[in-house]
């Protein structure tokens, strides 16, 4: 769908549904498409995080080996001592 920008601006809201309905709404200025509205791809949203991984992470002990004489302590527990944290 083409549309200017003085007949999008009251239209605002139908053109947001209508781009999410899969439909490419381009508004343009002066006879020239200058934006096109579009639906985003469900990749480009932010993921939750996933703490499972996280947990599975650090008990297989891939993301922090501790040094020397701090083995038998968290990461967290090691800067806290440490005075980082």
């Amino acid at each position: 769908m083409d549309i200017n920008i003085a007949q999008a601006k009251p239209r605002l809201s139908e053109l947001v549904e209508r781009a999410e309905s899969g439909e490419t709404v381009r508004i343009s200025r002066r006879g020239k498409p200058v934006v096109e509205l579009r639906v985003i791809a469900p990749s480009d949203a932010p993921q939750p995080f996933d703490w499972n991984a996280l947990t599975v992470l650090v008990s297989e002990q891939k993301m922090w080996t501790p040094p020397p004489g701090y083995e038998d302590m968290s990461f967290v527990e090691y800067l806290r001592r440490t005075d980082q944290l």
